[in-house]
């Protein structure tokens, strides 16, 4: 991403989206597109979606707790975040986090869950 001019990831194009809206645009677009071929991101990400529809009742309330303290700790370093909201099987997700200025430093989250002792996955 970074050679096409990308330093960040501005989260997934939405088809009915504003083409204004920077992760609509062309150029991202194709950065992203570029990115996946290399890396083989959107099979890594089918492969993540497909395990979290195996989790138990009970491995989704601990990765919520894990998400809420990661959260706290994010909230504890200066970050300004709405809680997340519980998707159709009542899992959180960081990953739909952003401040107000909708930004996000992942990097700091693992740092978070790192400091923590906690991971979140199946």
């Amino acid at each position: 991403m970074q050679n096409k001019g990308y330093e960040t990831f501005r989260g997934r194009p939405d088809p009915n989206g504003d083409p204004a809206d920077p992760q609509n645009q062309s150029g991202y677009i194709e950065a992203l597109q570029i990115c996946d071929t290399q890396s083989g991101m959107s099979s890594l990400q089918n492969e993540f979606a497909e395990s979290r529809t195996e989790r138990t009742p009970e491995q989704i309330k601990e990765q919520n707790i894990t998400i809420l303290e990661t959260l706290e700790c994010l909230r504890s370093k200066g970050w300004n975040f709405e809680d997340p909201l519980p998707d159709e099987n009542g899992a959180l997700n960081l990953r739909s986090l952003r401040n107000q200025d909708n930004e996000f430093d992942p990097s700091q989250a693992r740092e978070c869950m790192t400091s923590l002792d906690r991971r979140i996955g199946p």
